[in-house]
Order: C-alpha cells, then sequence, then structure tokens
C-alpha cells in the first residue's frame, strides 16, 4: 500500500505542478486569464480527487471477490463519470470558469500520469541495457 501512496502523492505533485506552470503560461496567453486559472484549477483539482478515488477503488476492489469487486468498481466508476459531468455543467454555466480550462484540468493528471510512464519506462530501459551489458 505504501508503493501506491508513493506513486499517488509523485503524481499528485507533478499534476499541481503543471496546473502552476500553465496557470502561469496563461497570464501571457490568455484573453481572460482568471476564468482560465479558476477553470484549470476547478478541473485539476477535481481530476486528482477522481484520481484519488480511483486509485482507493483499486485498492478496496482487490480484496474483494469477483463479483462484489465488478459491482463495486462499476459503481464507482459510474459515480466518478457522474462528477465529470457535473463539473462540466458548472463550468459551462458559471461566467467565471473557463470551460477549456476546467476540461484541460481533468484531462491533466492523465498527461502526467503518461509523461511519468513514459519516462520510468524509458529509465527501465536503460537499467536494462546496461544490467545486461555487465554480464
Amino acid at each position: 500500500m505504501a508503493y501506491t501512496t508513493d506513486i499517488q502523492v509523485k503524481t499528485i505533485k507533478w499534476t499541481l505542478a503543471a496546473i502552476a506552470v500553465l496557470g502561469g503560461m496563461s497570464t501571457f496567453f490568455s484573453k481572460d486569464p482568471m476564468a482560465f486559472v479558476l477553470g484549470l484549477l476547478f478541473g485539476g483539482l477535481i481530476g486528482i480527487l477522481n484520481f484519488v478515488d480511483l486509485a482507493r477503488t483499486l485498492e478496496r476492489a482487490v480484496k474483494m471477490g469477483i463479483g462484489r469487486a465488478k459491482t463495486f468498481t462499476a459503481v464507482k466508476y459510474f459515480l466518478r463519470y457522474v462528477t465529470m459531468v457535473i463539473v462540466l455543467f458548472v463550468a459551462v454555466k458559471a461566467d467565471y470558469i473557463s470551460i477549456i480550462g476546467t476540461i484541460i484540468g481533468l484531462l491533466l493528471i492523465k498527461f502526467v500520469v503518461l509523461a511519468t510512464n513514459l519516462f520510468n519506462n524509458r529509465n527501465d530501459q536503460q537499467k536494462y541495457i546496461n544490467r545486461k551489458g555487465d554480464e
């Protein structure tokens, strides 16, 4: 469990850093930077909460029986999607939140996970190549 917690914390830190960088960049490139930053924060924080919920769901589902785990994960999956729909609805209705910023914020953690895995795989491959040459 500590291993997944470390990965979660690392991913959340990178996501928050990406939110800060994109928020800072938006001050130069956006017509309404405050709305974009609010959307980015809103979407990013909900994306992080969904990520943590997904991790906890999987950790709990592993300890359940097959039938119960399927039902449990399906319900949690559905609830995460309902949450995303509500977040997008709020972003559309609220004039002070950018829908583009919200969408980017929601997707940002997915990009962080993808980028982290790409770089980790590259490092793992390099370790394997170096180790194989030593043998």
